[in-house]
């Protein structure tokens, strides 16, 4: 109990908490603002780049998905499979331009996917390799991953992408309940309906104890 209450008051001394190298779940953001204050920093950046992006609270309390706004001195484009840019709210691959990367000066292509809102906040949707094509959709993973992180009885999630002779590829979803929770996969079918476009649906729904 001691120990306990160590880790507590530890916590709430904590002047900033920084987060990089994955995804950061909305729901740890929310629980986090919740219990700790505006404590929490989202980064993203490349081996070859360097840091492109940093959420602050400030940030994470406009989105919980949110990496931020770009770095001073930082160049972003994004792309489509043509190497055209394209418009706020389009999603395609995010290429650098700096000072600080691995070659200064010149465009490198991230691999990562995402995309620019009306306020310039930065949106990571995943690696290039990670999207799958249904019924002529792309389809990013963790972007229905964050939708299914936000119910109430789900722990962890994970989805990935699998072949389907109808629309050429579907999603796999994997749950991790909250402990002492009971969630069958028709219901949760039936809640992320309500909140993802029909080609974003997951194709089966396994519920699991723990994800690899």
């Amino acid at each position: 109990q001691k120990m306990l209450q160590y880790n507590k008051e530890y916590l709430k001394s904590l002047k900033c908490i920084a987060s990089g190298g994955a995804k950061l779940p909305s729901k740890l953001v929310e629980v986090t603002i919740q219990k700790l204050g505006p404590v929490l920093y989202n980064l993203y950046g490349t081996s070859e780049t360097g840091l492109n992006f940093i959420a602050t609270p400030q940030d994470l309390m406009y989105s919980a998905t949110t990496n931020g706004k770009k770095i001073t001195g930082l160049n972003v484009s994004i792309l489509d499979h043509n190497k055209n840019e394209v418009p706020s709210g389009t999603i395609g691959q995010l290429c650098m331009k700096n000072d600080w990367s691995i070659r200064k000066d010149t465009w490198i292509e991230t691999g990562d996917v995402g995309y620019r809102d009306e306020n310039d906040y930065y949106f990571i949707c995943g690696r290039m390799d990670d999207m799958v094509i249904s019924g002529g959709e792309n389809v990013y993973p963790i972007e229905v991953e964050q939708v299914l992180i936000q119910h109430p009885q789900i722990l962890d999630v994970a989805i990935i992408g699998t072949d389907d002779e109808q629309f050429g590829h579907r999603l796999l979803a994997f749950i991790v309940l909250e402990e002492d929770e009971s969630l069958t996969e028709e219901e949760l079918l039936g809640w992320l309906r309500q909140r993802i476009a029909r080609y974003q649906l997951p194709k089966k729904v396994t519920i699991v104890d723990q994800l690899p």
